[in-house]
């Protein structure tokens, strides 16, 4: 492609992404506010509603898209079509839930950057999704991760903090090390870093050894986005040294444009043939996210059952729920995706909400541990119902929204077997039914200490915080999207 090829797909490429430029705009304006105007208090606001008008810009431009409409960006960079865009609408409801305790003071961010640093944290994970050339890629996931880090740098309180901070940097560095050596393979093998029909053809004529190789090490960015096995060792200790504030943001944003770029990634070894799906033989996509998947839900259950600390066994939960979306990309179907998407957003919304319950609990009643919930559901009888409510959507108990995400996940790779019969999708379907079971023990062990330990406190004792209604609302929403799943 000459120059003036190059320009004109720059200048076309430009207002697909006037959403993109809300937040660029807005991380701008509010650090000039920050920096020349006595008035701190604002940027908060101008940081909301800069996320807000990019939200209803996607919407607008998701209204306009037909389901077949896939555009090039930037001579083929990056890529747009209504798949992702609704993986970055995700993302708008995610940081817009996010933000709105901050920005009713209801959390104290760490530091003013906080707040316009979030703009910059969406405008990478859409970026990311839309990537689609593996420098792009690459680049996208850096950039991300960066940001992530510049998160969890504001919580370096003491030892313990920076110790989880810097093996959360190390960690990110070997994935992206290890990322970066595969792309290197791909181009050695290919000599193209462009996802077209091209790259698939070249590879077409190497060893599958190789291929399988190259693809595995490629792939290892996404795996530590999503936290899925083994990328997962971080999350543990990020999570314990971190506050549950700042977690519902790493552990949501980052994981949602993980799931939507590498959704993009394996679209590329899929074709649909006269209303058949048809998969590059060359590689086993399905036996590689199985195996990922079985291993992501029994990792992170199993280790859940042993732990104490309340964020650690959400890490592991996250872990484990990693798994369970991996099997929306297992069956790479219509059904497949919305199942994923209908995850993705259950599991935010629940994310949100449970990671704020834990961040009211340890401001007001310096709650860390599980044995330390003893008299809490006689205390804070409010913000102990919620957390059970909270806990039955994560398990995937009727009539809650996590009910139907996992029905909707199990019912799609149950139709994708009986078409196939394809041993690793049935090996997966009961892996998924039996960690199900599994979650619920360490589950209903919170539940046990909130409401079925004896406990000396005879007083309802609930301190207000305006995170209480915000966390009714998210639940409330978990049981509409239950009761109603086709009302998105």
């Amino acid at each position: 492609m000459n120059t003036i090829d190059s320009l004109n797909s720059i200048q076309t490429s430009l207002p697909y992404l006037n959403s993109e430029w809300v937040l660029v705009a807005t991380f701008f304006v509010a650090f000039i506010f920050d920096v020349f105007f006595l008035k701190k208090e604002w940027i908060a606001g101008i940081s909301f509603l800069g996320v807000l008008i990019s939200f209803f810009l996607l919407l607008t431009q998701y209204h306009l898209f037909s389901n077949t409409t896939s555009i090039k960006l930037f001579s083929g960079f990056y890529q747009l079509s209504k798949d992702i865009l609704q993986f970055k609408i995700i993302l708008g409801i995610a940081t817009i839930l996010v933000f709105i305790p901050f920005l009713f003071k209801a959390v104290k961010p760490k530091s003013r950057e906080f707040f316009y640093l979030i703009p910059v944290l969406l405008f990478s994970a859409d970026v990311l999704c839309m990537s689609n050339h593996m420098l792009s890629i690459f680049l996208g996931i850096e950039f991300l991760s960066i940001l992530s880090y510049l998160f969890i740098a504001f919580e370096i309180k003491s030892k313990h903090t920076a110790e989880s901070s810097t093996k959360y940097i190390l960690y990110g560095a070997f994935a992206s090390a290890v990322m970066l050596y595969g792309i290197t393979w791909i181009y050695g093998l290919t000599g193209t870093l462009q996802l077209d029909s091209n790259f698939l053809s070249s590879l077409s004529k190497v060893s599958p050894a190789y291929v399988g190789m190259s693809l595995l090490l490629f792939t290892s960015g996404y795996l530590f986005k999503t936290s899925a096995v083994p990328f997962h060792f971080y999350s543990p200790d990020v999570y314990e040294g971190s506050s549950p504030s700042t977690l519902a943001i790493i552990s949501t944003i980052p994981k949602i444009a993980g799931f939507a770029i590498l959704y993009s990634f394996i679209k590329h070894f899929h074709f649909n043939w006269e209303g058949t799906m048809l998969i590059w033989p060359n590689f086993s996509w399905e036996k590689m996210i199985a195996i990922i998947s079985i291993a992501s839900m029994f990792v992170g259950n199993l280790s859940a059952l042993a732990q104490h600390n309340l964020k650690r066994i959400f890490a592991f939960s996250s872990i484990s729920h990693t798994g369970f979306m991996l099997l929306g990309l297992l069956v790479f179907s219509d059904t497949g995706l919305n199942s994923l998407l209908y995850y993705l957003l259950v599991y935010s919304i629940s994310n949100i909400a449970i990671f704020y319950l834990l961040e009211y609990w340890e401001v007001n009643y310096n709650i860390k541990e599980v044995s330390e919930l003893i008299g809490i559901g006689k205390k804070s009888p409010w913000s102990s119902s919620m957390m059970i409510v909270l806990l039955a959507s994560f398990t995937g108990l009727p009539p809650l929204a996590g009910f139907v995400a996992k029905f909707f996940v199990f019912g799609s790779i149950f139709q994708q077997f009986q078409l196939s019969q394809s041993p690793w999708l049935l090996f997966a379907l009961i892996a998924g039914v039996v960690n199900t079971v599994i979650a619920l023990f360490y589950y209903f062990n919170i539940a046990r200490y909130l409401f079925l330990k004896k406990s000396s406190v005879s007083n309802a004792q609930e301190v207000y915080s305006m995170l209480l209604p915000f966390i009714t609302l998210l639940t409330l929403l978990l049981i509409v999207l239950g009761l109603f799943p086709g009302i998105i």
